[in-house]
């Protein structure tokens, strides 16, 4: 590109010196040379914003990987389950992961929604999540208290209502939250996705629009 522009630049001085900078080649050259500029200067920002836009995804995905921690096999919240799985403990516990959790999410779901650059596969990267939480078992974890927004993709938290169904369904949270093919699993699944990918597969490259 610097190249293509400083060629374009030459040619433009070279013909303004042999036929004046008024003639209609050099103000032709000198018209080609301004746009090749301001196209470069374009591709340069897009750089720079699908840049900082992929280094700050891959900090949230990373966050939302250390909220999961909690959920997974042998983690926190089962092994606090196995030892008080109605008691004030346990419902401390899943109460505030929850919530970081819930919070992880929504900030990478944010980020996917702004974002001009993702590609159609990190569109769709979320979909499974909003999916579970709306298929047959969604009526569960909206007495649980996690309500999905259709338009925006954010999930709500009532904790009122995360308190009460573990003291009166602790069995059926543990099973709505950790095991196999519900919501953190599911999680750890996008993330090792997103992680084993390369750094730009979930965004566009920048497009030159120099002429």
């Amino acid at each position: 590109m610097m190249g293509m522009r400083t060629i374009t630049g030459i040619a433009a001085e070279g013909l303004a010196s042999t036929y004046g900078a008024n003639s209609t080649a050099a103000k032709a050259a000198g018209k080609q040379a301004a746009a090749a500029q301001t196209g470069d200067a374009f591709f340069q920002i897009q750089q720079a914003a699908v840049g900082k836009q992929k280094l700050e995804f891959g900090e949230a995905v990373q966050v939302l990987n250390r909220r999961l921690r909690v959920f997974s096999p042998k983690g926190m919240f089962e092994n606090y389950y196995s030892k008080s799985g109605s008691g004030d403990g346990f419902s401390n516990l899943a109460r505030n992961s929850l919530l970081s959790l819930v919070d992880a999410y929504n900030n990478v779901n944010g980020m996917i929604k702004s974002s001009g650059y993702v590609t159609e596969e990190g569109k769709r990267l979320l979909n499974g999540v909003q999916a579970l939480l709306q298929g047959k078992d969604g009526q569960d974890y909206l007495n649980m208290g996690l309500t999905l927004d259709k338009n925006t993709g954010m999930i709500k938290l009532d904790e009122q209502k995360l308190v009460s169904f573990l003291g009166e369904n602790a069995e059926q949270a543990k099973k709505l939250l950790v095991d196999k093919g519900f919501l953190a699993p599911m999680l750890q699944n996008i993330v090792e996705d997103v992680l084993g990918k390369k750094e730009d597969y979930y965004f566009c490259r920048p497009f030159s629009v120099s002429v």
